[in-house]
């Protein structure tokens, strides 16, 4: 079975909410202008607004959407006279690390380990380094050279510690409780892009366990398979006892590996499921956690348990045995029916340090002592989730939106200077957030930064600041968009005129905010709602994104091209790709730089259109990737920024030279989602958190 990597997982979860699970393709970009070459680039992809533009066109085929021919209407085309086409830009790729700042979230604890007195946890935003009492000391991330911020386990072996990944296995030397010199291994054999769940050390030789590539042994500086067997490809847990080593599976059920040999548990066996989360050795067998309840291996016997339920995690304190779920918390007991109140549902291991159990979750951790008391919990005020999907500056704070954990506000504290995160909730904000936009009424957020950042007009200041109150957070989700002001939340939805419920973009304007959904366009004042849908006069369908250009004329991405509705709120025109404006119709991201509409596509590269006339770029030509991801392209800092799928940061300043930023400088993913522009540079949205790049130097 081919391992699925962190583009498909994410794929696979968003197909899950719909109740549907199809396997995604996988993207291409290459700076190889041969390897763009060789790959079709299909005009015929339907899209709808989602995390990633894959994910976009798995729900659009699952809606029945084919590509339209040419849609007479009553607007003229873009060019006027025919297409415009000027390949005019040669890229020279630069990679020049220009990160600063990293902000993840590490709530999710999945793994821990005691190291030289200090408590070290691999979580979903890096690697921490805790007290005795869980309060963080240091964290480290991709900006201190982790190969992904998705850890999931941690030992220390010799005189290195090593780290497990979302792309491989990291190994870092310690300099004063710091990761130093932290290198990537396994890139020979294969290891990079593997998902390594867990670590275990068995007779003195490290032992890395994959979720899509099985297990491998680290030995002689190198990593080398072991020949386990079509059921160890995917590995959930490693666990170590004296020269024997167990492995747990997702599907395979768990294998007692001997001198290289493994002997296979199953469900044929006795097994309540294939599907295994944790193994617990005592010597003499192993009790092993499943899907369906809890199991006991004496020699090659299985016998059942009497706990039932999804248990995912495994431990011992002198009270007895704990059996972490994932939603229930812990139980305890022979049977199952106590449970021991830590504060956590959704566990992911229980490890032990020295005498104490660290209970992991998505939720948390907490230390509990030898008889299973909580004495100390990790609280960690982070993002809620890693994964971000859209951003937006307002007067004092950053608005995060994430997959599926809602919204989060950043904000500096001006007596200390440290950063704050909370998180705006309310029943009528959907957790999956496909986008924001702050709305200054009667002043664009430009206008204010202008107004606040001149030093002769203090006038000008005082203005400013005193519309603070004017400032509106909107929220576009998969159930409609919503109005967050003041603390409280006012949603739109079908029932108060949107064309759909699902919002894909927002633009905010003083005087009113442009919603884009899957059906249709519609402006929201003080008035009420318009709706604009092709019933009247809007072109296009299955919006992306929006622009304001700078001669006043809306821009709107679509599933089939560009639309263009002037400044006078009448005259609507279209561009094509057939007629030579566009690399592709399937349009994901535009945006306005003066006088200059960059137009990003599906798969097919971007598009310029500058005094009347369209010039084309994609990786064929050297562009450094030609998959934009939706809404992600932000003018900043006389630069265009551009967000890609699995390939980073590229940008240019319209020389023909391009930049790119990938997580070897320091972004959190190489999955870039959103982009979000400031006075002192550019926030980065990724898959794995938000990274912070100051303004270019000239």
């Amino acid at each position: 079975m081919r391992p699925l990597g962190p583009f498909s997982v994410s794929i696979s979860r968003l197909l899950e909410r719909v109740g549907v699970r199809v396997p995604p393709p996988t993207p291409l970009c290459s700076t190889s202008a041969t390897a763009s070459r060789s790959r079709p680039r299909s005009r015929s992809r339907p899209r709808s607004r989602s995390r990633t533009p894959h994910a976009l066109l798995a729900l659009l085929l699952l809606a029945g959407c084919s590509r339209p021919g040419r849609i007479p209407q009553g607007g003229e085309f873009l060019d006027g006279g025919g297409p415009v086409i000027e390949r005019s830009i040669t890229p020279v790729v630069e990679r020049r690390p220009r990160v600063i700042e990293v902000i993840t979230s590490a709530g999710d604890v999945r793994g821990a380990a005691k190291i030289e007195g200090g408590i070290w946890l691999a979580t979903s935003g890096g690697v921490v380094r805790a007290a005795a009492d869980l309060v963080e000391e240091a964290r480290f991330t991709t900006l201190d050279g982790l190969p992904s911020n998705d850890t999931w386990a941690i030992t220390l072996h010799g005189d290195r510690v090593f780290v497990a990944t979302a792309d491989g296995v990291a190994r870092a030397r310690l300099d004063a409780g710091r990761l130093v010199d932290i290198e990537r291994l396994g890139e020979r054999e294969g290891l990079r892009g593997r998902r390594i769940r867990d670590l275990a050390i068995v007779e003195g030789v490290l032992h890395a366990g994959a979720f899509g590539g099985g297990v491998a042994r680290y030995s002689g500086g190198r990593f080398e398979a072991l020949d386990l067997g079509p059921a160890a490809d995917r590995v959930t847990r490693l666990r170590s006892d004296g020269p024997r080593l167990w492995v747990a599976t997702a599907g395979g059920g768990v294998a007692r590996v001997f001198a290289g040999v493994p002997r296979w548990f199953s469900t044929r066996d006795g097994l309540d499921s294939d599907l295994v989360w944790d193994v617990l050795t005592d010597g003499e067998g192993a009790l092993v956690a499943t899907t369906g309840g809890l199991s006991a291996i004496r020699g090659e016997k299985v016998d059942p348990l009497p706990i039932e339920g999804d248990l995912r995690a495994l431990g011992r304190t002198t009270s007895g045995l704990l059996a972490g779920t994932f939603g229930n918390g812990l139980l305890t007991g022979d049977d199952g029916r106590g449970e021991l109140p830590v504060g956590l549902l959704r566990l992911r291991a229980l490890i032990a340090l020295d005498g104490e159990l660290l209970a992991c979750a998505e939720d948390g951790a907490a230390l509990l002592d030898h008889e299973g008391r909580v004495i100390a919990r990790w609280a960690v005020r982070d993002l809620p989730s890693p994964d971000v999907t859209a951003l937006a500056a307002g007067r004092d704070a950053l608005y995060a939106g994430t997959f599926d954990r809602g919204v989060a506000r950043m904000r500096i504290r001006p007596d200390t200077g440290a950063r704050v995160i909370d998180r705006i909730t309310a029943p009528e904000i959907d957790s999956r957030v496909n986008a924001l936009a702050v709305r200054l009424r009667g002043e664009s957020v430009g206008d204010r930064r202008r107004a606040a950042s001149s030093e002769s007009n203090v006038g000008d200041r005082r203005r400013a600041a005193s519309s603070e109150s004017n400032e509106e957070l909107w929220i576009g989700t998969a159930r409609g968009v919503v109005r967050w002001q003041d603390g409280r939340a006012t949603r739109f939805t079908v029932a108060q005129g949107l064309p759909d419920d699902h919002v894909n973009a927002l633009l905010a304007e003083p005087e009113a905010v442009w919603v884009a959904t899957t059906r249709g366009l519609a402006r929201i004042s003080d008035a009420g709602v318009e709706r604009i849908s092709p019933e009247n006069g809007l072109p296009v369908t299955r919006l992306s994104s929006l622009a304001r250009g700078s001669d006043g004329a809306l821009w709107i991405g679509a599933a089939h091209g560009v639309a263009r509705l002037a400044a006078d709120g009448r005259t609507w025109t279209r561009a094509h790709a057939h007629l030579g404006d566009l690399p592709d119709d399937f349009v994901t991201a535009v945006a306005s730089d003066g006088g200059t509409l960059w137009v990003g596509t599906f798969s097919s590269g971007i598009a310029r259109f500058a005094s009347g006339a369209w010039s084309i770029s994609g990786e064929s030509d050297g562009l450094p990737c030609g998959w934009i991801n939706p809404g992600a392209i932000a003018s900043h800092g006389g630069r265009i920024w551009f967000g890609t799928v699995e390939r980073g940061l590229q940008s240019t300043s319209g020389d023909g030279r391009w930049r790119v930023l990938g997580v070897g400088d320091g972004l959190p993913s190489p999955d870039v989602t959103a982009l979000a522009a400031d006075d002192g540079g550019l926030w980065v949205a990724t898959r794995g958190g938000i990274a912070r790049v100051p303004l270019p130097q000239p």
